[in-house]
């Protein structure tokens, strides 16, 4: 069940009744024509829909073998991530990200989900990276599984796969961040780091979603799942809870590096704020000479004395030299 890296290219979706895959578990076939001649109750199969074509929707409510609560949060256009026990099954909504996810906060949305003892059906308003994934793999014969259960454990799996990449990969940029702002380097990485931790908190709350989604998943339903198989499905589920660990601890790096980025600010605006302090207090005195010898009334000193100007500039120098020396005497008492 290991995968190969490639190269690929999206599939094109399917042109009849919404139906974007049809796959018979096991062989590894698609069986669209199958699926579309009436045979949908077959043992082992997958079926992937469109659901933003109405086709897919008519298709699905017409659908005997699909309970009422499945296909209401297969229709909800905007569900939250849950799970729901229902005749025959379980019916969840899973978070995943856009097929095209470009560090966009809001590039998200849910996969829905129902499967029972032989089948799981999903639907999709837009392209998923998880479930396209998937679906190549198993056109290109690079995935090999028998069961609707050993599926559902792929989907599990690959969304841990799919979220941890996006928290690596933002995790890196912290790191790099943090390297920058020690060295001194502060120029727009706040902005930069305000987006990475709206990507990371966005992560979280779908991450969380999906946690609490498959916490305690009804096996019983499902009398044909094997022991071992409720068991690898435990284990790619408990995988999830391992990335919400590691994501935690990015997001208080990116905090930490935040704070940094904020006392470097801080450093230097008190020194900007002293070093204008300074220039003030020298230049106060100087203000007080020239505003008094400004003053056009009699009696000034110096006023009719050629060497007027002299005395005044001397006077202004020694002023500061004053301020300079009572200056440096306060700093160091």
């Amino acid at each position: 069940m290991e995968l190969k890296s490639r190269p690929h290219s999206l599939v094109p979706v399917s042109e009849s009744n919404g139906l974007i895959c049809a796959f018979r578990l096991g062989t590894g076939s698609p069986c669209e024509r199958e699926v579309l001649a009436g045979d949908e109750n077959a043992e082992g199969l997958w079926l992937h829909f469109d659901l933003v074509d109405s086709r897919a929707r008519a298709w699905l409510e017409r659908s005997s073998n699909i309970p009422d609560l499945a296909l209401e949060l297969f229709l909800d256009p905007h569900p939250r991530a849950r799970m729901q026990a229902v005749d025959g099954g379980v019916t969840l909504v899973l978070d995943d990200l856009y097929h095209d996810f470009r560090d966009d906060p809001d590039a998200f949305d849910t996969v829905r989900v129902f499967i029972d003892d032989n089948r799981i059906v999903t639907g999709r308003f837009r392209p998923l990276k998880t479930l396209d994934g998937i679906r190549r793999d198993l056109s290109d014969r690079l995935l090999d599984v028998s069961t609707a259960a050993g599926l559902f454990r792929v989907l599990v799996e690959r969304l841990g796969i799919t979220f941890g990449e996006i928290v690596t990969k933002v995790a890196d940029a912290v790191d790099d961040m943090e390297d920058d702002v020690l060295a001194g380097k502060t120029r727009d990485r706040a902005a930069r780091l305000g987006h990475v931790r709206r990507i990371l908190a966005r992560l979280r709350r779908h991450l969380n979603s999906n946690r609490v989604a498959l916490r305690g998943f009804p096996h019983e339903r499902l009398k044909t799942w094997s022991k071992d198989e409720r068991s690898e499905l435990k284990q790619s589920a408990d995988h999830l809870d391992d990335l919400a660990q590691e994501m935690e601890l990015v997001q208080e790096r990116a905090r930490l590096v935040q704070e940094e980025i904020a006392g470097k600010l801080n450093e230097a605006t008190n020194r900007n704020l002293y070093f204008i302090s300074v220039a003030t207090a020298l230049m106060l005195p100087t203000t007080l000479v020239t505003g008094i010898w400004g003053m056009n009334v009699g009696g000034l000193p110096w006023a009719e004395d050629s060497n007027g100007f002299i005395m005044v500039g001397v006077l202004m120098m020694g002023v500061v030299g004053l301020a300079l020396a009572l200056l440096r005497v306060v700093r160091f008492v």
